[in-house]
This record gives structure tokens, C-alpha cells and sequence, in this order.
């Protein structure tokens, strides 16, 4: 697993890379490119701040069709504190 760039804790912002394996069940036969248009959409609507940097698209990650997108939005913790 590839260490981030700044160790934690950190005094700025961070960035991060999200990866999800799930079973596929109903969405079997799905493009990657169709899962993530699915899942984005929810992201997008609790992110007040939600915008993409580079849209959804086709990509290879480990000799198999996927898909990427550079997403940027502000996370806070459970007691409210957000980022500055």
C-alpha cells in the first residue's frame, strides 16, 4: 500500500484514495464506468461542497477494465469540525 505523501497526523489537508470491492449481485454485468455513475450521485448530493476535478471515466487498474474520477469535497468529524 503506497504511504500519502504527508504522514499523519497532518496539519493541512491530506489527500486520499478511495478503493471499494463489493460483490456485484444485481449490478453483475455493469460496466465499471455504469457502477460508478451510480454511486457518485450520492457522494455528489451529501457534499455540500462536491465538484469534479476530472469526470468519470475508463481506465485499467491491475490488467482490468475500471473506472476513475477526481472528486473534491470537504469531510468533517462527528462533532462538526470542519477543515479550514
Amino acid at each position: 500500500m503506497r504511504q500519502p505523501k504527508h504522514g499523519e497526523p497532518y496539519e493541512d489537508l491530506n489527500p486520499s484514495v478511495q478503493v471499494m470491492f463489493r460483490p456485484l449481485g444485481q449490478l453483475q454485468g455493469k460496466s465499471a464506468v455504469e457502477l460508478m455513475k451510480m454511486f457518485v450521485p450520492t457522494i455528489q448530493r451529501t457534499m455540500a461542497d462536491f465538484e469534479f476535478v476530472e469526470k468519470i471515466q475508463e481506465t485499467i487498474a491491475a490488467d482490468r477494465e475500471a473506472a476513475s474520477a477526481k472528486l473534491k469535497y470537504t469531510v468533517g468529524d462527528a462533532a462538526g469540525w470542519q477543515p479550514t
